[in-house]
């Protein structure tokens, strides 16, 4: 059996209305990850947005925040309060200063993308 054929014997396609459930999960959760700063977070389309912000210089705070997107208290990590984080904004080319302070009680990593 060749490694083609065992991948395939055991693959199956998704069935369209779990995959729009999950799709509807995940999307709940980030908006109801948002509210927990209105005030920092814009909407677009009815939809909630993170934080943009712009510059050369940005101060981010790593901190966790209580949530409850199942009905069950948790503690979610946040990054100037938000889930998720802000969005940063420079020019190509541009020095950039990025002070973090970690407030949690672990250290932690920042993914960054771009």
């Amino acid at each position: 059996m060749s490694i083609k054929s065992a991948f395939q014997a055991n693959t199956r396609p998704i069935n369209s209305s779990r995959r729009i459930f999950i799709q509807g999960l995940v999307a709940g959760g980030v908006m109801a990850a948002l509210g927990l700063n209105p005030a920092e977070a814009a909407t677009i389309n009815g939809r909630r947005q993170p934080p943009s912000l712009r510059g050369t210089e940005f101060d981010l705070v790593i901190d966790e925040r209580p949530v409850n997107f199942t009905g069950q208290p948790r503690t979610a990590m946040t990054i100037n309060g938000s889930i998720p984080g802000p969005t940063l904004r420079w020019r190509e080319g541009d020095v950039v200063t990025l002070r973090v302070t970690n407030r949690l009680k672990v250290s932690t990593s920042l993914h960054w993308h771009g």
